[in-house]
């Protein structure tokens, strides 16, 4: 027949995540690494002062000018004179001062661990995850074929705009079968499958 000699590979079989990972002799990083990594982040990015006392903040840039202001219409209608242009002038600079201070002012909040799902052969990932972990997952992913039921969940610790201590989870959401792959921070990876 014409597709005696042919392999299909995995394409049209569907293989659990335990099964694939005892094929190709993959023990996950042990779930309480991530946990304790998890809490070790977290405490090592805290809250700034300006997140933690916000109301202070804001009533010290709100209260301090508006003093600023009926101070100095205060020194223009009692005192008068050159002396009142004087003080109205350092008031208008300590105005100036505190506007140009409050732009400054970084608030940081705490770092806060998200998560999201992707699909198997999902290509978003390829960019954040490194090469070696990327690689163990090509080996999974021929070794499970079609199976629609595995996801890959990419967790990473934020805190504003920068992205800390990323790490990557495959799952089989038939059996509950997980399977930790990796923890990087940047280009070092701290925690891999073996």
């Amino acid at each position: 027949m014409p597709l005696d000699g042919v392999e299909f590979h995995n394409q049209f079989r569907s293989v659990g995540l335990t099964e694939a990972l005892t094929r190709l002799g993959i023990r996950s990083v042990d779930p309480d690494i991530l946990n304790a990594h998890k809490a070790e982040q977290v405490a090592l990015h805290p809250a700034n002062f300006a997140s933690r006392h916000q109301t202070i903040i804001l009533m010290m840039f709100s209260l301090i000018p508006a003093t600023c202001l009926v101070t100095a219409i205060y020194l223009f209608i009692a005192v008068g004179g050159p002396s009142a242009v004087f003080g109205i002038l350092v008031l208008l600079g300590v105005l100036i001062g505190i506007v140009v201070a409050s732009e400054h002012v970084v608030i940081r909040r705490e770092a806060v661990w998200t998560e999201k799902v992707f699909g198997l052969y999902s290509h978003e990932l390829t960019w954040r995850v490194p090469h070696q972990i990327i690689t163990l997952l090509r080996r999974l992913r021929t070794e499970v074929g079609a199976n629609s039921a595995i996801r890959l969940i990419y967790g990473e610790l934020s805190q504003g705009a920068a992205v800390l201590d990323p790490y990557l989870i495959i799952i089989d959401r038939k059996t509950g079968a997980r399977c930790i792959l990796g923890i990087w921070n940047d280009d070092t990876i701290l925690h891999i499958a073996s």
